[in-house]
């Protein structure tokens, strides 16, 4: 290569780093700009256009605040406040920006609405869904179509949409979905959506639950979410139970919680998991174990243990049964590893009702006792006594010592001419 060339292919390099040079400052400029005018864009929109007259965020947010109250559903038309006309073009260019941007055909929605264009407005709006779900006022808006033409499944997928972006509008929400659940078809809708397991599922079916007037759109959407192959968690059917047990509907209680558990798997033994395996299933058909700080209450090695402080009495244990009036018997074996002065383990069975009767009692000394002793009772059941709660009471002694006893092969039984209520029961420790 001759002094010629080589100073040509010189000449060439540094024109190609000087024309790279020039185009990334050019690069860098324009991303520079793009950056300030996105740093402006939501809350000064005005200072972002300054940088950037074409960003479709600040467009948009101008236009937002021109239409005021039409945005926020405050005012169908447009008020003395408000700029139609000025909205229009800032959404179109937005628009041209951006054109999935499901803001601007929001904007451009409400303004067709505003003209008397209801059918272009329809359009615009279900066209801006389609690009702008996380968008909580274009769902909001398609919620409150869905509502006026009784479109629930429509209107659940709008509230599905709003609280996976506002979780906080569950407050809102909740109310509304409780009026569709009252309507023919609204068990199946809600049912539809809380299938797939969205975050707000559990906070809904306990809102419902509670709120509800009458318990049995509560008993259809359970069922439903069971034919979907979507039942209720242990937690969400509790919260079932517990609204169906308040308002003494003992009978649909017990048919909803069998089902939970599948054909055969919930015996006609009362109480349920008599046994203490741990068996599966949700209170109050199930022991509810007292877990607060300073008592334990568990299931294990086929026993229930217990330990509690002898200051103040405390509920260790629980569960709600459905025994039929008459003539019954409970009974059991019992063991105390860790005794206290004056203090005391009572099984107790009362009426689940407003007059709370109490049943039968079985008081036994906390004394220290490691071999299994029997626990017996007999008892009668009234008519009027639908169900009855079976709990177990560590009571209060003299003193400040703890209590540690176990208890095995809980069961009741109805009692026969062979075997009285007041009979004695048989000393055998659990397998």
């Amino acid at each position: 290569m001759g002094p010629l060339t080589a100073r040509r292919e010189q000449w060439r390099s540094v024109t190609v780093i000087v024309a790279m040079t020039v185009v990334g400052l050019v690069l860098a400029t324009e991303i520079a700009r793009r950056a300030i005018a996105h740093r402006f864009e939501d809350d000064r929109p005005a200072a972002a256009l300054k940088w950037d007259a074409n960003d479709p965020a600040a467009l948009v947010a101008r236009a937002n605040a021109l239409i005021g109250p039409m945005l926020s559903g405050a005012a169908r038309g447009p008020t003395p406040g408000d700029d139609v006309q000025g909205a229009s073009p800032l959404a179109r260019q937005a628009l041209a920006g951006a054109p999935l941007g499901g803001e601007a055909l929001r904007d451009l929605s409400i303004l067709a609405r505003a003209r008397g264009h209801e059918t272009t407005a329809d359009a615009l709006l279900k066209r801006s869904a389609r690009f702008g779900y996380r968008d909580t006022a274009t769902q909001a808006m398609l919620l409150q179509s869905a509502l006026k033409n009784n479109d629930f499944p429509g209107a659940m997928l709008r509230m599905d949409a709003i609280l996976r972006v506002q979780p906080t509008f569950k407050t809102s929400l909740f109310p509304l979905m409780g009026a569709i659940l009252n309507q023919p078809g609204g068990a199946q809708a809600i049912a539809s959506t809380l299938a797939p397991h969205p975050a707000w599922r559990s906070d809904a079916l306990a809102a419902l639950a509670d709120r509800e007037a009458d318990t049995a759109p509560v008993i259809r959407l359970s069922a439903e979410l069971q034919r979907r192959g979507s039942p209720a968690n242990a937690s969400e059917q509790e919260v079932f139970l517990t609204r169906l047990v308040r308002d003494e509907q003992f009978a649909p209680a017990l048919a909803m919680w069998r089902a939970s558990l599948g054909a055969g798997a919930a015996p006609e033994l009362a109480p349920y998991d008599e046994a203490f395996r741990g068996l599966p299933g949700s209170p109050p058909f199930n022991w509810r174990l007292n877990h607060e700080p300073g008592v334990v209450a568990e299931l294990s090695g086929g026993a229930l243990h217990i330990e509690y402080s002898s200051r103040a009495s405390v509920t260790l244990a629980r569960q709600l049964v459905v025994l039929g009036p008459g003539q019954h018997r409970l009974t059991g074996v019992y063991a105390i590893d860790e005794g206290a002065s004056g203090a005391a383990l009572n099984w107790s069975i009362q009426c689940a009702t407003p007059t709370g009767a109490v049943l039968a009692q079985t008081r036994q000394p906390a004394q220290a006792q490691r071999d299994w002793s029997p626990i017996a009772a007999g008892f009668n059941v009234p008519a009027d006594c639908p169900a009855q709660w079976l709990a177990l009471t560590g009571i209060a002694g003299d003193g400040f010592g703890d209590v540690a006893a176990r208890f095995g092969h809980l069961g009741i039984s109805a009692a026969t001419a062979a075997q009285p209520a007041s009979g004695a029961a048989r000393s055998r420790a659990p397998s």
